[in-house]
């Protein structure tokens, strides 16, 4: 019976929670990845609006081409994407995106017989220099689709 009391007794008790230090630590890991994580989060998120304008634009170009196969040209002038997204309604019975990802306006311009070009500004809205395949992680540069095919030229 003393046996048993004497070790019981004797066995230290450990304090109950966490010491600062131990706290610390795991604050300042969660620091860590937090700092890895949330640009990593922003260049994806990033990535997601570009992909998606890109997709915006392959539709408003499928569009333009069933309106140009039923009309035999394109609309022509520097329209509104308001104004080409009405006219390809009383065809294609399609709604358009008239926004990128970004809520920036399209850019429309066609010369109505053989071309046209449809254009994002990117993140910044501003027009200036064509998305080319090694800058794609610039998210302020613009993305054009032009007749069918993206455009990686520098204006």
């Amino acid at each position: 019976m003393f046996k048993d009391d004497d070790r019981w007794s004797r066995q230290r008790k450990s304090p109950d929670g966490f010491s600062l230090i131990e706290l610390l630590i795991v604050v300042a890991v969660i620091g860590i990845l937090a700092a890895i994580a949330i640009p990593a989060m922003n260049t994806a998120m990033e990535k997601s609006r570009q992909r998606s304008t890109m997709a915006n634009l392959r539709t408003i170009g499928n569009n333009l081409q069933i309106y140009q196969n039923d009309a035999s040209f394109y609309p022509a002038g520097s329209l509104t994407i308001d104004e080409v997204a009405t006219t390809l309604l009383d065809i294609t019975n399609t709604v358009l995106p008239t926004e990128d990802a970004w809520h920036n306006d399209f850019d429309y311009a066609s010369d109505g017989t053989e071309a046209y070009s449809v254009e994002s500004y990117g993140r910044d809205g501003v027009p200036g220099a064509n998305i080319t395949p090694s800058q794609a992680n610039n998210f302020d540069l613009d993305i054009v689709l032009s007749s069918g095919q993206f455009s990686a030229a520098v204006n």
